[in-house]
């Protein structure tokens, strides 16, 4: 028989022990071949198949004797790759003890590789990546890891650290035990049992224990147990953070969140106004870099509780509001206008959290000249109580409605605000193109 190029003589009734005992652990010095107190097992302990309940249950199960408690029958023999000689690798709470740390078992070998490509995974990614991509050595030498019960139980222990840090793209919630298992078996099965490009399954980002914190905190300021729909148990990245948010302000505070910034409490609390301002531009960013979780959980820690009462108080939102539409330079609403502007701008798509106050202000000037606009004077012909029929819509020409729009841009205006509000009504109200063209024409 050749090993790495070198020949051998063997007992061929005894070569199939000297492959699996000898020639295995030389080829993979890293792998669970080397593991001796599992080398006696039975033949079904190493067969070659997928282990999604070992899988699920070693991710799961929270204290030592509870994981123990699973390995039994044909699995039993797992038990010893967690015990070296007579201590115990793992603690109470499932954790690498300091001895095995300083040991060089099997198991810990494997944590501590996986330990390192996660560590070189989160340098090398600042998106999503391919769970496979990551582990790909662990298929190859030194470890050669292939599915069986040792391996499955081996690898999903060593992941069992990551699961709250890594999240589905997607959703931007953790992974959980059951989504990782099942990309342990595509990984195991179909990956590096048969070759197959799955890297679209097994797709993952890395999330923080920065991102957790400030989630659980925006939870607290904003009280959102309070909000309808809203699960505090589902609330565990900033993806339903925001979500959230978005209701409270449709159900609770009904105005968006930047009117906290014109209330009167603000002026008296700096650093809750760059808090608020701070987590308004987060949410308005497609991804969420760490250094700006950071800083904005700093923000939030230092002024917790005035941020509470701020953010939690309805009243704070409506007083803001109104503060922001009185300080429209050129526009005087009157005080029976106001449900009427509210019913307009409850039409504009964007979510009220997170409305853009260049876009309310905008609508706003847009409301305000519809109202001052002088209606055309209608006159009755004498001697008619009522006309038989209601005269036809005037329908403007197109060559009046590209001349009301010249006429507007050639006019000096107390702002490009005012221009861009003149122009949108044209579009919306295109019956005002005669009216502005006998009024500016003039």
């Amino acid at each position: 028989m050749y090993f790495n190029g070198e020949g051998h003589e063997e007992n061929f009734s005894k070569l199939p022990t000297k492959i699996n005992r000898i020639y295995t652990a030389q080829a993979f010095p890293k792998g669970m071949e080397t593991v001796r107190s599992i080398l006696d097992s039975p033949i079904t302990f190493f067969k070659n198949e997928n282990q999604k309940d070992l899988c699920l249950q070693t991710l799961q199960k929270r204290t030592r004797d509870e994981l123990l408690s699973v390995f039994k029958g044909d699995s039993a023999p797992a038990k010893k790759m967690f015990i070296e000689g007579q201590n115990p690798l793992i603690d109470d709470n499932c954790e690498l003890t300091d001895v095995a740390l300083a040991g060089n078992s099997w198991l810990v070998s494997v944590c501590k590789e996986v330990d390192k490509l996660m560590a070189a995974a989160r340098k090398k990614y600042a998106e999503r990546f391919s769970l496979g991509d990551v582990l790909a050595p662990l298929s190859r030498p030194p470890f050669g890891m292939f599915k069986n019960k040792a391996n499955y139980i081996c690898l999903s222990f060593s992941l069992r650290k990551y699961k709250e840090e890594l999240f589905n793209p997607s959703t931007s919630q953790p992974i959980g035990d059951e989504a990782l298992k099942d990309m342990l078996i595509i990984l195991f099965g179909k990956v590096w049992d048969d070759g197959s490009d799955e890297s679209n399954k097994l797709q993952l980002r890395f999330g923080s224990v920065e991102e957790r914190n400030l989630t659980s905190m925006l939870g607290e300021i904003f009280n959102l147990s309070m909000v309808k729909g809203v699960s505090m148990s589902d609330l565990k990245s900033l993806t339903y953070a925001k979500w959230s948010i978005e209701e409270f302000c449709k159900q609770i505070a009904k105005y968006p969140l930047w009117s906290l910034l014109y209330c009167d409490k603000i002026r008296e609390k700096p650093s809750c106004a760059k808090a608020i301002k701070d987590l308004i531009t987060l949410f308005n960013q497609d991804s969420y870099s760490l250094d700006k979780i950071k800083s904005l959980l700093n923000e939030i820690r230092a002024d917790q509780i005035d941020l509470y009462k701020l953010l939690a108080s309805s009243g704070n939102y409506r007083e803001g509001f109104v503060n922001f539409i009185n300080g429209i330079e050129e526009v005087e609403l009157q005080p029976e206008w106001w449900d009427e502007l509210e019913e307009e701008l409850s039409h504009m798509q964007s979510e009220i959290a997170f409305r853009k106050e260049e876009d309310v202000k905008s609508r706003v000037m847009s409301f305000y000249i519809s109202k001052i606009k002088k209606p055309e004077p209608v006159y009755q012909p004498i001697g008619v109580a009522e006309p038989t029929q209601a005269p036809a819509p005037i329908v403007p020409k197109t060559d009046d409605i590209k001349k009301a729009k010249t006429l507007v841009r050639e006019q000096t205006m107390p702002s490009m605000m005012w221009q861009k509000v003149v122009l949108d009504l044209i579009e919306e109200h295109p019956e005002v193109s005669q009216f502005l063209i006998s009024y500016l024409g003039s």
